[in-house]
């Protein structure tokens, strides 16, 4: 199966078009696809691990006397998992060459079953019977969507890639996109205008622990209720951790969707095609991948601040990291286009 790109002139003013019938296209070597799915387990491993000291140092500080405590970048353990997030994210980067990004965000995954691992050594947590069966079904989906999924790379022209921004489809997702992260960042403000209530009555530091809050909702709730921002208490101590983890999740996805687009920029420049707009977009991008990677960070890092349970967190994080980054495969770069028949469906089971 193969999806291609066909070159196009664009001075002619031809559109760009997308062919399924193996005619013209740019299938990934089995060494180089074996290359880039081991990068992506050993970025997962890497962020997860990374991901764990910053959560031990996030406790380690919480234990501290409310004087004794000191903000997390001068802290080595917490700079340390930022280095290693930052390596993850860099080795991701440099699989997605290899690797079509569908396959990227599917071998993710590999992060939660990281997760199981490492967690329960740093930070103590114990590991139910739930966490043993998710991980085993992780890994049969996991390797389902990779055996069933895009085994082809487009290759894109800079003038095609950015009309994949008009398409349809993805005007669509976009669309989607933006009024879902619209909903969580209005759930995100109200938890943190109830938080600095509490900062400012000296019932908390700095962040609002979401375990505490619902075990002293009177405490929590006294202060007037803001009309604009309802906080929400029904739902549990674990809604507004899931509201973070979910929205970092979501950014860091399309943090992987615009690295691809910039490391495509990078190729047809060196390659000659279309060098000034390649250049040109390659920096331009840049700028939307840093920003992506920014909130992924951060409001992952106040999840795990809000909530102490990472073997809660980071599951869901790793989720919807997974299925945002699929799609985006999937929508922006037409993935879909390389998969046909019963292969669809596998890969969707699978995913």
């Amino acid at each position: 199966h193969a999806f291609n790109v066909t070159p196009v002139d664009v001075s002619s003013g031809d559109e760009c078009s997308y062919k399924s019938d193996g005619s013209d296209g740019e299938e990934v070597k089995g060494s180089f696809l074996l290359m880039g799915t081991l990068m992506v387990i050993a970025a997962s491993f890497i962020s997860c691990f990374g991901l764990n000291l910053q959560k031990m140092s996030h406790n380690r500080n919480e234990e501290r006397q409310l004087d004794e405590r000191r903000p997390m970048h001068k802290s080595l353990l917490w700079v340390l998992g930022m280095i290693c997030m930052v390596m993850g994210s860099v080795l991701d980067m440099v699989a997605l060459p290899f690797v079509p990004l569908s396959r990227v965000s599917a071998l993710g995954a590999s992060g939660m079953i990281a997760n199981i691992l490492i967690t329960p050594l740093f930070l103590g947590e114990k590991i139910t019977k739930h966490d043993i069966f998710g991980g085993m079904i992780t890994i049969i989906g996991t390797t389902i969507a990779c055996v069933f999924g895009a085994s082809t790379e487009p290759k894109l022209t800079s003038y095609c890639l950015l009309e994949n921004f008009t398409e349809k489809l993805f005007v669509v997702y976009g669309i989607c996109l933006f009024l879902f992260l619209c909903i969580l960042y209005y759930h995100i403000l109200a938890f943190r205008r109830r938080q600095a209530l509490m900062v400012e009555a000296g019932q908390v530091t700095e962040f609002m622990e979401c375990v505490w809050a619902w075990a002293n909702l009177n405490i929590v709730m006294d202060p007037p209720e803001d009309a604009n921002f309802k906080f929400i208490t029904r739902l549990g101590p674990q809604f507004y951790p899931v509201v973070h983890a979910v929205f970092a999740g979501t950014f860091g996805a399309q943090s992987v969707m615009f690295a691809k687009a910039v490391l495509i920029f990078f190729r047809n420049a060196v390659d000659g095609v279309e060098v000034g707009k390649s250049v040109l977009m390659l920096f331009v991008f840049l700028i939307p991948t840093a920003m992506c990677l920014w909130f992924q960070i951060r409001y992952l890092n106040m999840s795990l601040q809000i909530y102490r349970d990472a073997l809660f967190v980071l599951p869901v994080y790793q989720s919807i990291w997974i299925s945002a980054g699929i799609l985006s495969g999937l929508i922006f770069y037409r993935e879909y286009k390389a998969i046909d028949g019963y292969h669809i469906g596998l890969f969707a089971l699978g995913a």
